[in-house]
C-alpha cells in the first residue's frame, strides 16, 4: 500500500523533506510517512495546510538501494558435504566479493527466500544470523536485513604493534589500500552486545551508591561466580575465596610479581616461551621481574628444558601456556605436565598459567588446566574474560596459590593498590554468568570461530603451504621456508593493507618462520581476501616450494 497525498503542502518533516512535493511522497510507505490531520477535518477530502502535518519519520528514495528478489547466482547442492545454511553464507560472501550485493541492498525476507531455493526457512535464519554476526548484514525490524557500509578501514584497532613507528598512521595502508587488521588477539565481537548484557548492567547502574570502596579482592558474587566457572570448565578445584578480580592478564601478572618481590626481597627472575606472549612478558619487566627466555617447539615447554635452563639461571618462576602455547598452538601432553609439575614442586618454582583462550578449542578433547593438577600450590593460574566477550570489557581473575607466604604477599598486593574493575561491572558480570547468558555467549564465539577456522584452512588446502596452530585459539600460523622470508611478506602484505605478524615478532632467539594471523575480526568477507593474498605471497617467494605437508 502507498501513501497517496491530497494536499499539496507538506508543513514539517527532516531534512531534506522538509519541503518535499506531493508526487515525490507517492512513493513512501506508510511505515516511513504518517499523516495527522486535525481530528475537526479527520472526514474531510482533502487536508489543509493549517490542520495538517506529515510527519516523515525516516524515508530513503529508491534510487539509493535495491531489493533483491532472489539471491545472484546462488543454486544449492543437496550432494554437497557443506549444509545449506553454510552454501547459502558462502552465496552471499561471493554475490558480495563480486559486486552483484552492494551496500544497502535490501535482501529477500527469509520466507520468501526460502520459498525460491527450496529450502526451509531455518536455514534462511540460520544464514542470516550468522552473516549479521560477521557484519557484512544488518536487521532492522520493519526495514528488511541489508548488505552492510562495512569496510575494511573500520576493522577494529588492536594491540600496539611491535614497532609503533612501522604502524600506518590513519586506516590506509602505504599503497592507499584500506587496513586488514590480522594481527593475532583481536576477537570476534557482535555488533551490539547481548541484551542479557544490556539488561545485567542496566540493573547494576541502579544499584545503589556507597560510601565504602569495593572488595580489592573482588565482588563476592562474581568471585563465587568466576570460581564456579572454573571449576566446571577448566577443572580447577577452588572457591571464591581463592580468586582475585582484575583487569585482565596484564594486571595479574603484574600482582604476581609485586608478591614475589616482596617475599623474595629482591627482583624475580622469570623465564618466559620464546617464542611467546610478548605483552605479558613486557607486564613483568614493568613490575621489576628479570626475563629469561626459554626456548620452546611448538609443543610447547618441556621438563628437560625447564632443568637445563635452571641449571645455568635459577629461576623464581615460569610463565607456560600448557592448554595452547602462544603463537605455536602446541598443547602440554599429559605425561610431560606432570613432570613440569614435579620439577617446579622439586625446585620450588611457581608455575604462571596463562590460560588465555581455553574457552575455544576446535579439534580434540576439551584440555583440563594445568593447575587443575596441581596437588601441592605451585601453579597461579591466571585467565581473562576480555578475548571471550570483549577487550572493551577489562575483567579477568587470578586463582590464587595454596596458603603460604606467597597467597599472603598476593593479598597484600591487592588490598595495597585496591580494585580496579567498577563494582557496577562486576555486579553485572556475575548476573550475566548466573543468568546462563555467558555461556550461551561463549557457544555462540565458539561456532562463529570455528566455521572461519574451517573457511580459512579451506583456502589453504592444496597449496602446499603447511599451516599449524589450528587445534584452538583465535589464530593460525602459516609456514615461511625462513624468518627472513616471513619478514618478507609480512612487508609485503602491509603494502596491501594486510597486517600480519611473525613469529620472530614474539621471540628474542632464533625462531623458525612463519606469519601469524588471526581470523576473529573483521567481516568473513575481508578475511578470506587477506588470507588469499597471505597465501598467494608465501607461495611468491624464491625460496618457496610447496611442500605437500596437510594443513594441521
Amino acid at each position: 500500500m502507498r501513501a497517496q497525498l491530497v494536499y499539496s503542502k507538506v508543513i514539517s518533516g527532516p531534512g531534506p523533506w522538509r519541503n518535499v512535493s506531493p508526487c515525490e511522497l507517492r512513493s513512501v510507505t506508510p511505515h516511513h510517512a504518517t499523516l495527522r490531520p486535525h481530528p475537526i477535518w479527520a472526514d474531510c477530502r482533502s487536508f489543509k495546510p493549517f490542520y495538517a502535518t506529515i510527519v516523515v519519520t525516516s524515508v530513503a528514495r529508491e534510487s539509493e538501494s535495491a531489493t533483491v528478489d532472489v539471491l545472484p547466482q546462488f543454486v544449492p547442492d543437496r550432494r554437497s558435504s557443506r549444509t545449506l545454511t553454510e552454501q547459502l553464507v558462502d552465496g552471499v560472501h561471493a554475490a558480495i566479493a563480486s559486486g552483484a550485493l552492494t551496500p544497502g541492498d535490501v535482501l529477500p525476507p527469509t520466507r520468501k527466500l526460502a520459498a525460491s531455493l527450496g529450502v526451509s526457512r531455518s536455514v534462511v535464519v540460520s544464514a542470516y544470523e550468522q552473516l549479521v554476526g560477521e557484519n557484512l548484514l544488518e536487521a532492522t525490524p520493519g526495514s528488511g536485513t541489508r548488505v552492510t557500509a562495512y569496510e575494511a578501514s573500520r576493522a577494529p584497532a588492536g594491540p600496539r604493534a611491535h614497532d609503533p613507528d612501522q604502524r600506518p598512521a590513519s586506516g590506509a595502508s602505504v599503497s592507499g589500500a584500506p587496513i586488514i587488521d590480522l594481527r593475532s588477539g583481536l576477537p570476534f565481537v557482535a555488533p551490539e552486545p547481548p541484551r542479557a548484557w544490556s539488561r545485567a548492567l542496566a540493573s547494576a547502574a541502579r544499584s545503589p551508591w556507597s560510601s565504602q570502596s569495593p572488595d580489592p579482592r573482588g565482588t563476592p558474587a562474581l568471585r563465587t561466580r568466576l570460581a564456579a566457572h572454573t571449576r566446571l570448565h577448566r577443572g580447577l578445584s577452588c572457591s571464591g575465596d581463592d580468586v582475585v578480580v582484575t583487569s585482565g592478564t596484564s594486571e595479574a601478572l603484574v600482582l604476581i610479581t609485586l608478591a614475589l618481590r616482596r617475599t623474595l626481597r629482591r627482583a624475580p627472575l622469570v623465564a618466559v616461551e620464546d617464542p611467546g606472549y610478548r605483552s605479558g612478558s613486557d607486564a613483568l619487566e614493568a613490575a621489576g621481574a628479570e626475563i629469561v627466555p626459554l626456548a620452546v617447539g611448538r609443543r610447547g615447554a618441556s621438563a628437560d628444558s625447564l632443568a637445563a635452563l635452571h641449571a645455568g639461571s635459577p629461576v623464581d618462576a615460569v610463565m607456560l601456556t600448557p592448554s595452547h602455547q602462544f603463537p605455536l598452538g602446541g598443547s602440554l601432553a599429559e605425561g610431560e605436565r606432570d613432570r613440569i609439575l614435579q620439577w617446579a614442586l622439586e625446585h620450588r618454582v611457581l608455575i604462571i598459567e596463562d590460560d588465555y583462550d581455553s574457552e575455544f578449542r576446535h579439534a580434540g578433547p576439551a584440555l583440563p588446566a594445568l593447575a587443575a593438577s596441581d596437588k601441592h600450590g605451585v601453579v597461579a593460574y591466571v585467565a581473562s574474560l576480555n578475548k571471550i566477550l570483549s577487550p572493551s570489557l577489562r575483567c579477568g581473575m587470578l586463582v590464587l596459590p595454596s596458603p603460604g607466604p606467597l597467597r599472603d604477599a598476593l593479598l597484600w598486593v591487592r588490598e595495597s593498590l585496591g580494585a580496579t574493575v567498577s563494582a557496577y561491572t562486576q555486579t553485572a558480570l556475575a548476573e550475566f554468568i548466573g543468568s546462563g547468558a555467558f555461556a550461551r555467549a561463549v557457544a555462540r564465539n565458539k561456532r562463529e570461530y570455528a566455521h572461519r577456522r574451517a573457511a580459512v584452512l579451506a583456502e589453504f588446502a592444496g597449496l602446499g603451504v603447511e599451516v599449524f596452530a589450528s587445534e584452538g585459539g583465535l589464530h593460525l600460523v602459516a609456514k615461511t621456508p625462513t624468518a627472513a622470508g616471513a619478514a618478507q611478506v609480512a612487508a609485503l602484505l602491509r603494502e596491501q593493507g594486510i597486517l600480519v605478524e611473525t613469529i620472530a615478532d614474539f621471540s628474542l632467539l632464533r625462531p623458525e618462520g612463519g606469519i601469524v594471523f588471526g581470523y576473529g575480526a573483521g567481516s568473513m568477507h575481508q578475511l578470506l581476501h587477506a588470507v588469499r593474498l597471505i597465501a598467494e605471497t608465501i607461495i611468491g617467494l624464491p625460496q618457496f616450494e610447496g611442500s605437500g605437508i596437510p594443513i594441521r
